[in-house]
Formats: C-alpha cells, structure tokens, sequence
C-alpha cells in the first residue's frame, strides 16, 4: 500500500522537476534568441509597425508590448509541453504500479 504512494509521489516528483528543467531551458534560449540580431531587428520591425522607436521599449509599455509580441507564440508551446510531460508521467506511473 504504502510503496504504491511512495511510487506515485516520487513520479510525480519527477515530473515537477522535469517541467522546472524545461522552463529553465526555455528561458536560457530565450534570453540567447533576445540577444540575436534577426531577432533584435524583427522586433525592431514590429516596434516600427506600431510607432515605437527604441526609446519607447525600454518603457513600461514597451517591455509589455514584447512580452505579448514573444509571449503569444510561446505559451501554447509551453502548455503542449506540459501536458506532454504530464500524460508521460502517467503512463510511467501506470506501468509502475503493475
């Protein structure tokens, strides 16, 4: 009985350190893609799109405008991986508890 939870909550352990590594990950490359010059000017291009200059980002409004331009795409990957992890976590979980 009690080695059936211990299991359970040592996969799901698991999973919370696998989903913060991911994270992790994601964060690392996002900062390295921030410093890129494509990305620099593609976000340069957006700012002109909607009549920011360069001063203008370093505003407020402007680190909330690229949290939505770099914001919008990510989330949805970010919740796919999560529950990627997540069905993977039971699956293991299952096959663990046989």
């Amino acid at each position: 009985m009690y080695d059936k939870v211990a299991a359970q909550l040592m996969n799901d352990m698991l999973g919370i350190w696998v989903i913060f590594l991911l994270i992790g990950v994601a964060v690392k490359i996002g900062s390295k893609l921030l410093k890129s010059k494509k990305v620099e000017s593609l976000i340069d291009n957006y700012a002109r799109k909607f009549g920011m200059d360069d001063k203008e980002l370093n505003t407020p409004e402007g680190s909330l405008f690229l949290i939505l331009i770099i914001g919008i795409p990510v989330i949805p990957v970010l919740l796919g991986m999560f529950m990627g992890i997540v069905s993977i976590g039971d699956i293991v979980s299952d096959l663990s508890l046989f």
